[in-house]
Order: C-alpha cells, then sequence, then structure tokens
C-alpha cells in the first residue's frame, strides 16, 4: 500500500516515460523483464545518447499543471531514423511464434519501440506548432480586431460618424473563402473610416491656413481679434463636441469591457469546471491503473509460477492457482522425493496438457496485450485532455509580459498616452477657463460690490441728506416760529407804540393846554418878577424843579402800565398753555386706565394682606387642636388609666372633650371651608399647569415649525439664489455673445460702408483730380499769356485768390464752400459771424449782423438772432466740475469740487464768462436756458443718475451730470425736455432751440476694463447717441443738436502727471486723476482710448450725415470738431 500512495502522489505521466517505469517494482520481476533484462541494458546503454532534454517553456507560469514541453525549433535536436530504416516494422509474424528466434523478437520488439518514440514525438511536435499556430492565429485576430475597433472609436471621436460596428470577429472555424472575404470588408470599413478622418483633418488644414491667410492679411487689430475669437469659439465647440463623443465612446469601450470580463469569467469558470472533471478523471485513471498494475503483477506472478512449473515438469496447482486466482506463496522446498513425482507426473500426462496451458497462455496474453491497449487509449484522452487544457489556458490567460508585449496593448498605451495628454490639454483649458470665470465673476462680484456700495453710498448720503432737509425744514420751521414770534412781538411793539403815541398826543394835548396855562402864568410871573425884583433867580429853579417832576411822573405813570400789559398777557398765556395740558392727560385713556390699574392693584393688595394674616391663624389653631387631639388619644392608648378606678377623671375628661368640641365647632368649618379654597385652588392651579405645559408644548411645536419653515425658506432662499445668479450668469454670457454678434454684423455693416464710400471717395478724388488738371491747365496758359506781358490788376488777383484760398472749403466735410456752410453743412452760423470772430478778445467786439426780413422757417436758414432757447447735455466737462480749481487751501476739498455751471462753454450764464449762451446774447438778448453760480457736485454712480439731485434753479437747461456716460442720457433728456416745457418765457412749440451735446469722457476712461468693453465700444455709443437724437426730435420742436467732438482725454494724464497743483488732493502726494481716469495710466492704454476717440467722433460724424440727409426743416445735427492740444495747456488754473 505504501507504493500505491506514493504512485498517486506522482504524475501520471512525463516526457520520455514508460508504461513499466510507472508500476511499481513487484517482489518478483515478470516474466517479459526476465527475458529482456539483458538487452533493455543494451538498449538503454545505445538511447543514451539519443536522449533528449528540451527546455520547458510553459505559455502560463502561474497554471497548476505543468504542460507538455514543446519542441523548439532552436533547439539542437538529432532526429531519430525515419521509419523506413526500421526493416523490422513491417515483419508480419505468424501466430506461431516458435519458428523465430529470440533475437529475431528481441529486435522487431526494439524497432517497434523506436518507431512508435519516434511517431510519439513527431505527433507532440506536430500537436505543439499546431498549437502555435493558434495561439499566433488568434494573437493575430485578436489584434486586427483591436485595432479595427480603435480607427472605429477614433473615427467616431474625431469625425463625428454614427457608424455601426458591424465588423464581426474572425471565428475559428471559418474556411478560407470566407476568410479572404471577411478581410475585404473590414479592409473596406478601414478604408472608408480612413479617407472620412483624413478629409477632416484636410478640411481643418485647408479652413487653418484660410484663417491664417485672413490674419496675415488684416491689418486692422479688432478684426484680427475677431478672425482669432470667431475660430477659438468653433475650436472650442469641436473640442467640446469630441470630447462628448469621447466619453461616449468611453461608455461603450466600458460596457464592452464588462461584457468581455464577464466572458473571461465564464470562460474561467468553465475552465474551472473542466479542470475539477479533469482531477476527477485522472484520479479514477490512476485508481484503474494501479489496479490494472496490480492485475498485471498477479498475472506476472501466475506466469512466473507457470515457467517455473514447467521446468520442474507440471503445471496442475498453477491452472489451479491461476483460475482461483489467488496469489503464488513461496513453499517451503519440497524434498527430493516429491520433485520426483512431480516429474513424472507431468511426463505421464502428455502432450495434451501443455497444449492445454498454451492456449490458457495465449488468453492471458490475448487479455494483456487489450488491458494494455486500454491503457494506452487513457493515457492518449489524459495527454489530449492535457493538452486541451494547456490550450484553453494558454488562448484564455496570457503572461503579464505578453500582454505587454502585445502590439494590442501598445496601442492601447499610445491610446492612453494620447488620451492623457488630450486630457491634460483640456484640463489646462478647463483650468485656464476657470480662471477666466473667475475672474469674470471676480470682476462680476466687484462691480455687483460696488453698485451695492454706490447704493448704499447713495441711500446713505439720501438719508443724510434727507436728515439734512429735515434738519434745515426743522431749522426753517423753527426760524419761522420765530420770525412769526418777532413778528407778533414786533405788532405788539407797534400796538404799545400806538398807544405811547396816543398817550403822548394826550400828553400833548395836555401840554399844550398847560404850555398855555403855564405862558399865562409865565405871563403872571414875569408880572410878579417885575413886581419881586430880587427874586428871580430862586423863582426860575423853583419852576424848573417842577417841570422835571411832573414830566417824571408821567413817564413813571406810563412805565407802569407797560409792565401791568406784559406780566398779565404772559401770566394769562402760562395759564392757558397749562390748562390745556392738563386737559390733554386727562384725557388720555392711558393714564384713565393707568389709575383702574393703581387701585386694583392696592385693592389686591390689601385683599392678599388680610388673608395671610387669617391663614397663618387659622392654621396656628388648628394645630394646637391637632396637638391635643393627639395627646388625648396617646392618654388613652396607655394602660395606666383604668376606667373603673378613674371614673372622675374620665368624666373631667369628656366634659373637656364636650367644651372643646364646642369650642373648636366654628373652627372646624373654617378649617374645612379653608381647605376646600385650598383644594380648589390647587385644582385651578393644576389645571393652570397643565394648561401652561399644553401651551408651553404647543410653542415649542410652534417654534419647530417656525424653525422647520425658516430652514426651508432659507434653502428656497438659497436655490433661488443660486437659480437666479446662474439665470444672471447664462444671461450675461447671452447678452456678451448677443453684443459680440451684434457688433461683428455692425463692423460688417460699417466696413461695406466704409468700402463703399472709400470707393466713392476714390472716384471722387479721380474726377476732382482730373478737374484740377484741366483747371490747372487753364490757369497755366492764362498766367502764361499774362506774365507776357503788363497786367496792372496782378496784386488785386493775388488778394483775391488769397480770400478764395481762405473761403474755399469748409475745415469739416471739406466738399463745400464757406459761403454754403449755414444752409449746407451747418457747422457755423455765417461766414462773416466766424472769420470775425476768431480774432476778437471781447464778445462785445463781434461783428452785428443785418435785421432779417423775414423769421427763419426752416434749421437750414438759422441765424444767431434765431436761438431764443439754449440747453446742453453731456458729463462733468459740460456741467463745469471743479472748473474753479482749489480756492483758499493747498488740499482739495468739497468746495473745489463744486460744479460751476455758471460759467460751463455750453450752457454757463454768469456775467462776464465766455460761454456760448453769452455770445447768443449779443445777437438775441431774450435767450433762455442758461444756468447759473455753483453748487454740490450730481454724481452719477456708474452710469446710474437720478431726477433728484437736479436744482432746476440753478441748473435751468443744464442737465448734464457728472461721471455720466453715454448710457446715462435718456434720465439727463428726460429732465430737459420737462424743464423746458415749464420754463418761464419759453413758447415751446415756436421758439427755435440750441442744445448742446458733449459725452464719451469717461466712457474713454473706463474702456480698458474687461465688464465695460461692450458699453465703451463704439457702436454702442453710436446707439445711445442716436436713441438720443432719435428722442429729441420726436419730443422736442424746432430744434438744433450741436454735437461736439471728444477731445484726447489720455493726454490730460501726460499733462498733469507729476505737476504739483494736480499733487494738491486729500489723500497726500497721491494723483486724484489716477482714480478719475484709471485707463490714462498704462502706456499701452493710451493709444487705445485716442483710437477709441477717433472712433466716437466718426460715429458722431455719420450721425450728423444721417440726421442731415432726411432734410427735416424743424431738426439739425451740427458736428464741431475739436483739436485741444493738452501737452501745453498752462497748470496755473484758478490759483
Amino acid at each position: 500500500m505504501n507504493n500505491l500512495t506514493s504512485e498517486k502522489k506522482r504524475p501520471f505521466m512525463e516526457e520520455g516515460t514508460r508504461e513499466d517505469t510507472i508500476s511499481s517494482t513487484p517482489s518478483r520481476p515478470p516474466l517479459k523483464k526476465r527475458f529482456t533484462s539483458s538487452m533493455n541494458v543494451q538498449q538503454q546503454q545505445q538511447q543514451a545518447p539519443l536522449a533528449i532534454h528540451p527546455t520547458i517553456t510553459p505559455i502560463e507560469p502561474s497554471t497548476p499543471i505543468e504542460p507538455s514541453t514543446p519542441i523548439e525549433p532552436s533547439t539542437p535536436i538529432e532526429p531519430p531514423t525515419p521509419i523506413e530504416t526500421f526493416p523490422a516494422a513491417h515483419i508480419e509474424f505468424p501466430i506461431d511464434l516458435d519458428t523465430y528466434s529470440k533475437d529475431a523478437l528481441l529486435t522487431h520488439m526494439r524497432s517497434a519501440k523506436d518507431e512508435v518514440n519516434y511517431l510519439e514525438k513527431k505527433h507532440e511536435a506536430l500537436e505543439q506548432k499546431f498549437i502555435n499556430r493558434e495561439t499566433n492565429q488568434s494573437l493575430l485576430r485578436i489584434n486586427w480586431n483591436l485595432i479595427q475597433t480603435e480607427i472605429l472609436f477614433m473615427a467616431k471621436i474625431l469625425v463625428n460618424l454614427d457608424f455601426s460596428d458591424s465588423s464581426m470577429p474572425l471565428p475559428n472555424d471559418m474556411d478560407i473563402d470566407n476568410q479572404k472575404d471577411w478581410c475585404y470588408n473590414s479592409l473596406l470599413t478601414i478604408k472608408e473610416l480612413g479617407t472620412k478622418a483624413l478629409t477632416r483633418l484636410e478640411s481643418w488644414s485647408k479652413q487653418a491656413e484660410l484663417i491664417e491667410r485672413k490674419y496675415r492679411l488684416e491689418d486692422d487689430i479688432m478684426l484680427r481679434r475677431v478672425i482669432i475669437s470667431d475660430w477659438l469659439k468653433t475650436e472650442i465647440i469641436d473640442l467640446e463636441e469630441s470630447y462628448q463623443r469621447g466619453e461616449q465612446v468611453a461608455k461603450e469601450l466600458q460596457t464592452k469591457l464588462q461584457q468581455l470580463i464577464e466572458q473571461t469569467k465564464m470562460a474561467e469558470g468553465d475552465v474551472v469546471s473542466a479542470k475539477r472533471q479533469l482531477k476527477e478523471s485522472t484520479d479514477k485513471l490512476e485508481d484503474c491503473i494501479q489496479e490494472l498494475s496490480a492485475t498485471c503483477k498477479r498475472k506476472d506472478r501466475a506466469k512466473s509460477k507457470t515457467v517455473t512449473a514447467l521446468e520442474q515438469g507440471g503445471l496442475g496447482e498453477v491452472t489451479d492457482n491461476i483460475n482461483n486466482e489467488t496469489t503464488v506463496t513461496n513453499d517451503e522446498p519440497a524434498s527430493s522425493a516429491t520433485k520426483k513425482e512431480i516429474q513424472d507426473s507431468t511426463l505421464e500426462r502428455g502432450p495434451a496438457e501443455e497444449q492445454a496451458t498454451k492456449t490458457q497462455l495465449e488468453e492471458h496474453k490475448i487479455i494483456l496485450s487489450a488491458r494494455e491497449k486500454e491503457i494506452e487509449d487513457l493515457k492518449k484522452d489524459r495527454q489530449i485532455l492535457l493538452q486541451d487544457e494547456d490550450r484553453l489556458l494558454s488562448m484564455f490567460k496570457l503572461s503579464e509580459e505578453q500582454l505587454l508585449e502585445t502590439e494590442y496593448v501598445k496601442t492601447l498605451q499610445l491610446s492612453i498616452d494620447h488620451y492623457r495628454g488630450r486630457c491634460h490639454d483640456l484640463e489646462q483649458r478647463r483650468v485656464e477657463l476657470e480662471r477666466d470665470l473667475d475672474k469674470m465673476s471676480a470682476a462680476r462680484k466687484q462691480l455687483i460690490d460696488q453698485v451695492k456700495s454706490e447704493k448704499i453710498s447713495q441711500s446713505v448720503t439720501m438719508e443724510s441728506e434727507i436728515r439734512r432737509m429735515e434738519g434745515d425744514l426743522n431749522r426753517i420751521r423753527g426760524q419761522r416760529d420765530s420770525f412769526q414770534s418777532l413778528v407778533d412781538e414786533q405788532k405788539m411793539k407797534e400796538t404799545r407804540e400806538k398807544e405811547n403815541q396816543e398817550k403822548v398826543i394826550s400828553f400833548a394835548t395836555q401840554g399844550k393846554t398847560r404850555i398855555s396855562s403855564l405862558e399865562s402864568r409865565i405871563d403872571k410871573l414875569k408880572n410878579e418878577q417885575e413886581m419881586a425884583g430880587p427874586f428871580e433867580k430862586e423863582a426860575n429853579t423853583y419852576n424848573d424843579l417842577k417841570e422835571q417832576l411832573t414830566r417824571m411822573d408821567i413817564l413813571l405813570s406810563s412805565i407802569e402800565l407797560i409792565e401791568n400789559r406784559e406780566t398779565e398777557s404772559a401770566f394769562q398765556f402760562d395759564t392757558q398753555r397749562l390748562q390745556e395740558t392738563l386737559q390733554k392727560c386727562s384725557l388720555h385713556p392711558m393714564i384713565k386706565e393707568y389709575d383702574q390699574v393703581l387701585e386694583e392693584s392696592k385693592k389686591l393688595t390689601l385683599m392678599a394682606d388680610f388673608f395671610e394674616k387669617n391663614e397663618g391663624h387659622l392654621l396656628e389653631e388648628i394645630d394646637t387642636v391637632a396637638s391635643i387631639y393627639g395627646k388625648l388619644e396617646e392618654q388613652q392608648s396607655k394602660k395606666i388609666f383604668d376606667f373603673s378606678q378613674k371614673r372622675d377623671q374620665i368624666l373631667k375628661l369628656q366634659a373637656e372633650i364636650l367644651k372643646y368640641a364646642q369650642t373648636f365647632g366654628s373652627l372646624l368649618s373654617a378649617k374645612e371651608k379653608q381647605m376646600s379654597t385650598v383644594s380648589s385652588l390647587k385644582a385651578t392651579r393644576e389645571k393652570q399647569q397643565v394648561l401652561i405645559k399644553q401651551l408651553e408644548e404647543k410653542e415649542k411645536n410652534l417654534e419647530i415649525q417656525v424653525i422647520e419653515k425658516e430652514n426651508e425658506l432659507r434653502k428656497l432662499n438659497r436655490n433661488i439664489e443660486e437659480d437666479r445668479i446662474d439665470l444672471e450668469d447664462i444671461s450675461h454670457v447671452c447678452d456678451d455673445y448677443r453684443v459680440t454678434i451684434d457688433q461683428n454684423d455692425i463692423l460688417l455693416v460699417e466696413l461695406q460702408k466704409i468700402l463703399k464710400e472709400k470707393t466713392k471717395a476714390l472716384d471722387e478724388e479721380k474726377q476732382l483730380q482730373e478737374s484740377i488738371k484741366e483747371n490747372y491747365d487753364k490757369m497755366k496758359k492764362k498766367w502764361d499769356k499774362m506774365s507776357q506781358g503788363e497786367n496792372p490788376m496782378e496784386q488785386q488777383l493775388a488778394e483775391e485768390c488769397d480770400e478764395l484760398r481762405a473761403l474755399l472749403k469748409c475745415n469739416t466735410c471739406r466738399t463745400r464752400f464757406r459761403s454754403h456752410i449755414l444752409i449746407r453743412c451747418m457747422h457755423t452760423f455765417s461766414l462773416s459771424f466766424t472769420v470775425t470772430c476768431n480774432y476778437v478778445s471781447k464778445i462785445e467786439d463781434c461783428p452785428s449782423l443785418p435785421p432779417r426780413t423775414a423769421p427763419a422757417d426752416s434749421v437750414f436758414n438759422l441765424r444767431p438772432d434765431d436761438i431764443k432757447v439754449v440747453g446742453a447735455l453731456g458729463d462733468s466737462i459740460i456741467a463745469a466740475a471743479a472748473a474753479k480749481g482749489l480756492r483758499g487751501s493747498a488740499h482739495w476739498d468739497n468746495v473745489s469740487s463744486h460744479e460751476a455751471r455758471g460759467i460751463s462753454f455750453a450752457v454757463g450764464g454768469d456775467p462776464g464768462a465766455v460761454t456760448i449762451p453769452n455770445i447768443l446774447k449779443k445777437y438775441s438778448p431774450q435767450v433762455n436756458g442758461a444756468s447759473l453760480s455753483e453748487h454740490e457736485i450730481e454724481l452719477c454712480r456708474f452710469g446710474l443718475c437720478s431726477l433728484e439731485q437736479y436744482i432746476p434753479d440753478l441748473d435751468v437747461l443744464n442737465a448734464a451730470q457728472s461721471a455720466s456716460f453715454a448710457m446715462s442720457l435718456p434720465t439727463e433728456v428726460t429732465y430737459l425736455v420737462s424743464k423746458m416745457k415749464t420754463l418761464p418765457g419759453v413758447d415751446f412749440e415756436n421758439d427755435w432751440k440750441l442744445i448742446n451735446v458733449q459725452i464719451g469722457a469717461l466712457d474713454l476712461c473706463y474702456s480698458c476694463f474687461l465688464p465695460l468693453k461692450g458699453e465703451t465700444s463704439p457702436e454702442t455709443y453710436s446707439k445711445h447717441l442716436d436713441d438720443m437724437l432719435s428722442r429729441v426730435r420726436a419730443e422736442v420742436p424746432r430744434v438744433i443738436v450741436n454735437l461736439i467732438n471728444n477731445w484726447n482725454i489720455s493726454d490730460v494724464y501726460m499733462a498733469t502727471h507729476g505737476h504739483l497743483y494736480c499733487k494738491a488732493s486729500m489723500f497726500g502726494r497721491f494723483q486724484y486723476n489716477q482714480l478719475q481716469c484709471p485707463c490714462s495710466v498704462g502706456a499701452s492704454n493710451r493709444p487705445k482710448m485716442n483710437q477709441l476717440a477717433s472712433d466716437y467722433n466718426n460715429a458722431l460724424y455719420k450721425l450728423h450725415l444721417k440726421y442731415n440727409a432726411l432734410k427735416d426743416d424743424s431738426f439739425g445735427v451740427m458736428h464741431t470738431p475739436t483739436s485741444i492740444d493738452f501737452s501745453g495747456a498752462p497748470m496755473k488754473i484758478y490759483r
């Protein structure tokens, strides 16, 4: 059994092993080995140099079962001799083998054995080649399918093909024709995909070349930016689409990968089940082999026993033992007598028994050969199963090294690297876009914060202004009351003075009478004096003193009367006021309620004190009675008292009990009443506590509900805010796209118009050049004729030429003569007026105009004396903010920032100021609308202006507000039209009106801010001005609008940079103009600002041409160019 267990541990068959080596070594060698023992040794010696030891290269190192070693073509193998070299292999021996010698049989067996070994090796080599071919073909098929799918996926990602994956994988059992068709179809699909991808790439490269050519041909930076931005947008859209397609393809790959994983799991399960079955079959085979080996051993022993019996001459016991199938035991050596008897018996049996034994041996041989064939078939089946297992394992399990060496893995790695790079690029692009988005959101938040802060500051300023106005109103009311009191006092004084006057009159009448009496008396005294003589002086002094005393008496009486009247009136007023306050206080309902509450509280306190005192007394009495009853009960419980002996004491006690019962009955009833009241109070208290608990629970529930509702409201508000922010972001993005589209359309239209205008101008210039050449030839001929002889009119002609050069063409339109400027171009009023006004130093020196024969009936026939109303629209330049500079200190203060609207060049009306209204007053003294004086600044907040800021008494028709953008014009037009309609002395329907417009400085100063790019573009600026003009035309009759050009505002920064006067601000040495115009700080921004200013001016000129082409007699537009050089402007302004 030990040998059998060791055989189970060893593998069934190894490379080069034989069937006879598997079985365990018997205790006695079998018949075959004894016959061929000497030949086996020779055969092993001969076959030893022919042994092959190939290197084992397993396909899958992780497989638990070692496959059969393939014969590598690189290993040096000496092939055995072919089958034809074994002549004994084709000899057919008859059944009777006795005719052949032992050597012939052995040579035949050896050659057959070598032939079998050779055939087995050849079969194994062919099988290994077949397996290798199958594996290579499967790998090629897998690689081809992977390449095809990868090309298909790349085409789906890049070319946006909705191409169905119709290419099926190549099956194993397909014939050559079907394989050719499959290969042809797959090649066609790959060719189609490649051509589509190639056409896509060619179209993209052609488009890139066209864009590059357009970019190089364009000179305008804006158009280049537009081209690049359009190309980038299309590229971003394509990348997003390809990214989406890539995600979709990745999802498809993921699903396919899941399917393959499931298939591999199923295949692994099948392999595991096949392994299990194989293991079971191998175990069964090993058991069968062991049983067969045991039977072979038994047969060998039986054969050896028969041979020994034949040698000894008897087979009787052997046949019995073979028939009974018992093992042979080593009997003790028989004696010589028994051996002789056996030999004699065998000799007697004769040849019949020998023939029977031979036939039995043949039968046993046939059985053994059949069993050996079955064993070999089982071995072959086992090898086939092992090979199938190895093949399946090699098909479904590849090593990592082999997987890494496959082309598919390499292509996958390349595609992974490619997609990783694409993902990295897309991630960088996403990061850049997020940064841009963060910048935009930060700028947007900053703008929102600025708007909020501005709104808060506006609200704070409005509140402060309201408070200030309320304070002023209260102060004015106080002043009014004080003035009223002063008026009343004055009236009282006047009445007093009247009374005093009356008194004085009465005193005067009395004095007259007294004077008359005194005169009569004087006469008497004179007479007496004449009579007295020496007492004249004493009489005079006496008379004087007497007169003074009378005067003093009169004054004292009048003063007493005045004081009495004043005190009486004051006391009467105080008493009336106190009575009114008392009545008010007594009539107030709260005071009445307070008095009632006080009375009730006093009553309740008295009742509480009374009940507290009585309750304590009653409780004390109840306690004393209870203690007495307790003592009595204790005494009754004692055994000392004997009722038979203590009759007297019992009677006394009963009497005392009766007495106590009589005396304390009232107390008990009172106690019961008190207890009932206490119980009722307790019940009410308990009810109130229950109610309080219920109310508290309700309150808690309500608080919880309120908290939940508040949380829900917060969530809703948060969601609404997020949705609102998202909606605002989307709307902003849509607005930006819409604005860019509109800008591109406007640019295209303008470019087309400019192209047409340029072509027309070029044709006109050619015609003019030809006409000038003809005129020049004519003039040259005339000049030659005149130069040949003396001409007395030569000097006069030169003067006329100079005058004609001066009067030849308009400075603005360059197409019409100055004599027709008033009628057609409308850039100035008249020839004589403009030419002479350029050289006068005072408005009074301007030349006068001849009187009109008839009033102007069209805007094309206007003169300065026709204008009756002047208004203005604009920003801080028209509002004249800080026009008077620093005043009174070396620092910037609120007074310095006032708007001096009275000296505004467009609409100021202060006396002595050089302004358009003051110039027009020279010709039309009744001009209305000019602004006056100065006041605090009227400031707009990022274009948000308010009608409440205006001071109509001082602003009049100056509708400009500081810090106004072009988008602020609707508010200004609203104020201007409403004020013009209500202005005294203005006939709104019939008077001719002039409106001066200059705006755009702040648009230029904030044009470098990205959030305001669209708002400060020339197209948006032109649109705002166009809307303003169309509204003025619709709402204001008989009006002419003067559009004044913008100058290069960036030059102001260079002119004022570093100047001490401009550093005088509340910020110390910091220049405040850097905050007022931030875009002028950068050196790269200033040329852009200048270009934008020229674009604004071109837009104004186009609007001028547009509205004058309508030929509306009631509405006209002038265009006034400006050419101000700030580089040499003096900084000593209003020191």
